[in-house]
């Protein structure tokens, strides 16, 4: 079986999330955050780079660092992170990095992949600092887009709970949406006033938006004649668009795009429920969304990737979280299978108790490590979307750790649906195969794997012969 794409779509133990996608010269490069395993604060790297060939989504290759933060002369050891950035290619053939770390920075490059250097901060003509005026938008997750000689950058945040009179932060800045505020040619200067794109709470009453409000993540695409903004609406888990023929004004709300924890598409959680960001891409002739997954282990989260279709209309529906992600199609069945790349992870007879159900891996940050599935107790489900089965399987092996006896069934199409396999586990803590005989339908299928008795355990992989 030769290599196939999957969700998340880079090695397990990089943590790439809120991830803009760009094809640049025949290959895919995301500019996002990078946090860290085993700390709790988001956003703890510096930015990485990584990129694949557009005609092979499974090769994802490391660039290297992107941008240092200590290059920023404003950077506070302990103190300045690097949140979510955008990218865009100038008139000029350069890159630029715009990204938040107390103001708005902007680094630039002559390759899609950096490495970056500081080239100054967003402002005003008279040198003062674009967010640091009294009633300037908070600046947040920056979006930024090249088109037809224009400039144009997006940014805001909003809060969750509506608010009785205008929301300020201590320093004056609007906490209302998402603005769009035009700049002068060297990509750094404010040219025009910011206009308020995509209200946020308490302020989209009798708009489209009512109900799906502007939290943060602005993202910022042109397709045709139409622009798209893509954004995190207040439930924090969606990522919703919005379409208008203008790229500053006249938005429409469009729909949701994607849950990390398909809420929409399911009456209750399929996996952890958490911030969301990411945007849509072409590549090839098909369109995708990036996003991130929560791993259920504080401040690490990684990038995924589903295909999507923009109907005739433009209108984009809401696509479920999958195993094959980039694939573009089922994976195969046959061959060994890695478990963290369930797409669907949570419980249902658990009561009562702390959950240690998660993603796991045993090295230290950026070592090269397998992450699995770890906590499992009774009740506890991974689910996998998709596999293409041809009927003739009858093997199923797992490599597990567990500190009882029990045992896993395996489903498939959902939970409750026809049983493939049972295997039966047995107490072991080091990584421990067994196999038993498994049947399913051919054709294509989703397999549940539920963990039922007492105890818990951890699955790092699973064959199907």
């Amino acid at each position: 079986m030769g290599k196939q794409a999957v969700n998340p779509f880079l090695p397990s133990y990089e943590y790439i999330p809120d991830s803009e996608p760009y094809v640049f010269d025949g290959r895919v490069y995301i500019y996002g955050s990078h946090d860290a395993y085993r700390v709790k604060r988001w956003c703890y790297n510096n930015y990485a780079s990584w990129s694949a060939p557009v005609t092979d989504l499974s090769d994802w290759r490391y660039e290297g660092v992107m941008f240092q933060r200590e290059e920023d002369p404003t950077y506070k050891p302990g103190e300045s992170f690097m949140h979510a950035p955008d990218a865009t290619r100038g008139e000029d053939g350069k890159y630029y990095l715009y990204y938040p770390m107390g103001g708005l920075g902007v680094a630039v490059s002559d390759t899609p992949s950096g490495p970056f250097r500081f080239l100054g901060r967003v402002q005003y003509k008279d040198g003062r600092e674009y967010g640091s005026l009294w009633g300037d938008p908070m600046i947040d997750d920056p979006a930024v887009l090249c088109d037809n000689g224009h400039v144009y950058l997006y940014t805001g945040y909003a809060t969750r709970r509506p608010q009785n009179t205008e929301r300020l932060d201590e320093l004056g800045r609007r906490y209302v949406g998402a603005y769009c505020t035009e700049l002068e040619s060297d990509m750094i200067t404010v040219k025009g006033e910011a206009k308020l794109i995509v209200p946020g709470a308490n302020y989209a009453e009798g708009t489209s938006f009512e109900q799906n409000e502007f939290f943060e993540a602005s993202g910022i695409r042109k397709i045709g004649e139409k622009y798209y903004f893509v954004y995190s609406s207040h439930r924090l888990h969606d990522l919703c668009y919005a379409i208008s023929d203008y790229p500053d004004r006249d938005f429409k709300y469009g729909g949701i795009i994607i849950s990390n924890a398909d809420i929409g598409l399911s009456d209750t959680p399929r996996a952890f429920v958490g911030n969301n960001h990411g945007n849509i891409v072409k590549i090839g002739d098909e369109w995708y969304v990036f996003y991130h997954r929560q791993t259920g282990k504080g401040g690490a989260r990684q990038a995924c990737a589903e295909k999507i279709k923009i109907n005739p209309d433009g209108s984009i529906d809401q696509v479920e979280v999958t195993s094959q992600g980039l694939n573009g199609k089922p994976l195969v069945a046959r061959g060994k299978h890695c478990a963290y790349i369930a797409c669907n992870i949570f419980e249902t007879a658990i009561e009562d108790k702390d959950s240690e159900l998660c993603y796991k891996q045993d090295g230290t940050d950026g070592e090269e490590c397998a992450q699995y599935v770890h906590g499992m107790q009774d009740g506890s489900t991974v689910g996998y979307k998709y596999f293409e089965l041809d009927g003739r399987e009858n093997k199923i092996t797992l490599t597990f750790k567990c500190d009882s006896n029990a045992i896993i069934e395996i489903r498939r199409d959902s939970e409750c649906g026809d049983m493939c396999a049972t295997v039966k586990l047995s107490p072991s803590t080091e990584w421990t195969s067994t196999t038993a005989d498994f049947r399913c339908t051919n054709g294509t299928h989703a397999l549940y794997f539920t963990y039922r008795g007492d105890g818990s355990a951890s699955l790092l992989d699973f064959e199907i012969e």
